[in-house]
């Protein structure tokens, strides 16, 4: 068996020996799920059922195990079906009813509940029902979805069924151990066409009259920013964070773009460093209007009919209750892009060039047919845009595309091109003997008939892994969960999917082992339609939440949380602009032809022992160089104390002009006492001309932290280094939580003054010329500069904690002072430096594994 194969079970074993009777185990697709549950069943000795959510993993099971009785979730309940009983155990069906008494006289029951990430989704409060007429069985639950992915009903249904989980490894783990191959994710954007550009084009300035049009002060009785202005002044910003954060979000971003005044003490992340978005407008917009709804004012009403009637373009309906979330006409266009089959094209293109006869190549996408357009949209795109049958089309018509003999596979069809459709025929005929195949043709492509899915999925499957079709296009509903061919090396994902198990299902058709390839490296492309504008960030943010949660190698080799490992200059935060559209696609393109570096990188050791750490990575706008300890942080260059050759050579001087020997000596000691002035001001002057780096702002942070109790490391366990054109510092050594709190405050002790509570300075000065250095030794003047920086939220809670700020950061940064922000001194100090930005760095916080 597997390493985490035997550790899940050792697991188990010892959950069972305690008396516990429930499990909760959770490895990724392809780790060996299934030999585990087998093994469980069998060393138990007790009559064995196990649940699956469709046929295609149940017949996994019936190979594995074709003693146990295995059946699907829909042999219980139709999941669709709401019966309206006083219970939950009134969803189940006549036939479900009489399984779960059958199952409940059965002594010696042990249940195996495999993808039981399903049953927390779709069954709720059932599955706990359910559960409760067994109460002697024994069940485990098998799941790929890590714990993180679930929601909090979630996470809290499944501690109350489950218990804690009883073992966890993730992707990476597997990865390192060998058990999956080592894989690359990587992005590839594409605009919309010049038709969806000019529909997309007119609802963004649609939308953007609109916005422009509301704000304006005499729209309604209260106008829009007054509201905002209101909402601040009224309710506390913490219990208006707990009640709504995605309104203190949205109010944020206005903030950082000047729409309204920052609250006190309250820091903007990289989550809140940009424009606002269509999302923060209607947060906003809810807010404001819902007062107005019983408003006198023939204004309001008029305003609320207006904004009710453009909200269904932008993805929003009015309803009693306010602004709600519904399908998006702009976001429909964008997912649904033509554009996205011709990428899909271009990718296999580059793969074949990559990898030439080895490449296998999966396409996968939501649905086979699109369903109808709505009136306004058919001019815009083709009824097929988005589906498999169309990117079928656009790969059949690349030249590329034919050499692959591409399939279409689906639960309703296969299909090709006449070429590989005839030799999927050839190929049939030998695997299912005595059964007549028939085609028909549609739009250039050959449908193969006569056969069912049960019958097409193995053949097509084998057809694949030999190589008799290179490229197969389908849906997740049949190639996603479940589906299994080892020599997938290159997975395109056109599908709409987010959700966390749904990501890593997919993932998995290309992660496993190919005994016939041992070599084998899976690059997984996710690829997303971007416009300008309000609205065009639709299909970046559907990305976003693809990859947020899923560790892969960034550009680096570090495995790295999110978008940032398809590109460093990605954040979810901020969507790519058109014009960089084409140099994105041209790092991927090269990435992909390093498929040698990614095994080198996924056969660092650490990663089987690794844990999650927070990065702050920071980038100069200024283009200094970098050194190891920071952005231009340099020692100071000393003026050496040449201090006995002058008075030596002052006295015999002197001596010679004739002095006695005590004026001489006096004058001597005069020079010197002046000289050694000015060189403390060369010395001084010269070190407040340094730039300090942000390797010293970290260690004072960390130290500051440490001295109120916050970390358990200090400046020691600061770790900062140079990667690529980045600078990228971690605190070393500590609990995830204390090393995601050390970021988000070193973050925020690099930008810009906004609203801190406490603000601390720093002495600086240009260069230093002589007559500066004169100027300072001899007569005491100095030419320096009071530059203001914040105190980090957490260290600017309570004035202890920014006195210890203080005490670290002339330690590590220099001379300073703190000031309350809220006195006339600091609301003064805060006015003359708000948004001025003395570092010159960007900052952005990532999560790392190491």
């Amino acid at each position: 068996m597997r390493l985490h194969q035997r550790e899940a079970l050792d697991a188990w074993r010892r959950s069972i020996s305690a008396g516990v009777s429930r499990g909760w185990i959770v490895l990724p697709p392809g780790a060996g799920k299934t030999m585990v549950g087998v093994r469980a069943i069998r060393e138990s000795g007790r009559t064995g059922v196990i649940f699956s959510p469709n046929i295609a993993i149940r017949g996994q099971w019936q190979a594995a195990v074709p003693e146990v009785r295995c059946l699907t979730y829909q042999a219980l309940a139709n999941f669709g079906d709401d019966s309206g009983g006083s219970t939950q155990l009134a969803r189940l069906h006549p036939n479900g009813r009489a399984l779960v008494a059958e199952l409940a006289a059965t002594e010696n029951l042990m249940i195996v509940l495999d993808e039981c990430h399903h049953l927390l989704r779709t069954w709720g409060r059932l599955l706990a029902e359910v559960l409760g007429l067994l109460p002697d069985a024994v069940v485990l639950g098998l799941t790929a979805t890590p714990a993180t992915a679930l929601t909090g009903a979630e996470a809290t249904l499944e501690n109350e069924l489950f218990g804690e989980i009883t073992y966890s490894a993730n992707i990476p783990q597997v990865v390192a151990a060998g058990d999956l191959v080592p894989y690359q994710e990587l992005g590839w954007l594409t605009s919309p066409t010049a038709a969806e550009r000019d529909w997309l084009g007119e609802q963004q300035v649609r939308v953007q009259e609109l916005l422009t049009h509301l704000s304006a002060p005499d729209r309604a009785s209260v106008p829009l920013f007054e509201a905002v202005a209101k909402l601040q002044a009224n309710v506390s910003w913490e219990e208006l964070a707990a009640t709504d954060e995605r309104l203190t979000d949205a109010l944020l971003r206005l903030a950082h773009a000047g729409y309204a005044e920052p609250p006190i003490g309250v820091a903007f992340g990289e989550r809140h460093r940009r424009d606002p978005g269509i999302e923060d407008w209607v947060a906003v917009l809810n807010q404001w209007l819902l007062p107005l709804v019983d408003s006198p004012d023939p204004r309001d009403h008029a305003l609320i009919l207006e904004v009710r009637e453009v909200l269904p373009s932008i993805g929003y309906r009015w309803t009693r209750r306010g602004i709600s979330a519904a399908a998006s006409t702009m976001d429909r266009v964008l997912a649904r892009s033509a554009s996205k089959a011709l990428a899909a094209a271009e990718i296999v293109a580059l793969e074949e060039e990559n990898l030439g006869a080895d490449l296998r190549a999966l396409v996968v996408c939501d649905f086979e047919r699109a369903a109808a357009l709505p009136h306004g949209l058919r001019d815009v795109v083709t009824a097929d845009s988005g589906s498999a049958w169309q990117t079928l089309k656009a790969l059949a018509e690349n030249p590329v595309g034919q050499r692959l003999e591409p399939l279409l596979v689906t639960a309703g069809v296969v299909a090709g091109t006449p070429s590989s459709s005839r030799a999927l025929m050839d190929f049939a005929a030998d695997r299912l003997p005595g059964h007549s195949l028939d085609t028909a043709e549609e739009e250039g492509l050959v449908r193969v008939l006569g056969w069912n899915v049960r019958q097409w999925v193995p053949v097509v499957t084998d057809f694949f892994q030999m190589g008799g079709t290179r490229l197969l296009i389908g849906t997740r509903g049949l190639l996603g969960e479940g589906w299994d061919a080892p020599g997938v090396n290159c997975l395109v994902d056109l599908t709409s999917a987010t959700t966390p198990g749904a990501v890593v299902q997919l993932r998995g058709r290309s992660l496993r082992r190919d005994p016939e390839n041992p070599a084998k490296v899976a690059i997984n492309w996710s690829v997303a339609c971007v416009a300008d504008g309000v609205m065009g960030d639709a299909d970046w943010r559907r990305l976003v939440r693809k990859h947020r949660g899923y560790l892969a190698p960034d550009e680096q080799g570090d495995l790295v949380d999110g978008v940032a490992h398809l590109a460093d200059e990605f954040s979810e935060f901020r969507t790519p602009e058109s014009d960089g559209i084409e140099a994105a696609n041209v790092l991927a393109a090269r990435r992909s032809r390093e498929r040698d570096r990614v095994t080198e990188q996924w056969n660092d050791p650490r990663i089987r022992t690794g844990r999650e750490v927070s990065v702050v990575r920071v980038s100069s706008r200024a283009k200094e160089p970098l050194t190891g300890s920071g952005f231009g942080d340099a020692a100071p260059r000393r003026l050496g104390p040449v201090l006995w050759p002058w008075a030596l050579g002052a006295a015999l001087v002197l001596a010679v002009l004739g002095l006695s020997w005590w004026a001489a000596a006096a004058l001597v000691l005069t020079g010197v006492d002046l000289l050694i002035r000015v060189i403390r001001a060369g010395r001084r002057l010269t070190g407040l001309a340094a730039n300090v780096g942000v390797g010293r702002v970290a260690k004072a942070v960390a130290d500051a932290l440490q001295a109120r109790g916050l970390v358990s490391a200090g400046a020691g366990a600061v770790a900062v280094e140079i990667r690529g054109q980045e600078l990228r510092c971690r605190l070393s050594g500590v609990p995830a939580e204390e090393s995601a709190g050390f970021a988000e405050a070193l973050d925020e002790a690099l930008q810009p003054v906004s609203r801190p509570r406490y603000l601390i300075s720093r002495l600086t000065a240009d260069p230093p010329r002589l007559r500066d250095v004169l100027r300072l030794g001899l007569i005491g003047r100095e030419t320096v500069l009071e530059t203001w920086h914040p105190v980090p939220s957490v260290l600017a809670s309570n004035r202890d904690r920014a006195d210890a700020y203080l005490l670290a950061w002339r330690r590590w940064v220099g001379e300073g002072e703190v000031r309350y922000a809220r006195s006339p001194e600091g609301e003064g100090i805060t006015r003359a430096v708000r948004d001025i930005d003395p570092w010159r760095l960007t900052s952005a916080i990532r999560l790392h594994w190491e």
